[in-house]
């Protein structure tokens, strides 16, 4: 089973750089920081395989 974590985007302090084509867009690295209030809603999900690091129909919300 995996245990995912999930947060909101004004749960950052400075919010969440700007996307393009899925990914961070802009100059320089970038990083993300939590505000201090911040608490995650964890996501149980089920996977059939062993592979965890892809989004695929293998995994599930679980109940």
């Amino acid at each position: 089973m995996l245990f995912p974590y999930a947060y909101a985007p004004d749960d950052f302090e400075h919010g969440l750089p700007d996307e393009h084509g899925d990914r961070a867009y802009g100059v320089g690295g970038f990083q993300l920081a939590l505000k201090a209030e911040t608490a995650p809603t964890i996501v149980e999900l089920n996977d059939n395989d062993p592979v965890s690091d892809e989004v695929d129909s293998s995994q599930t919300i679980a109940s």
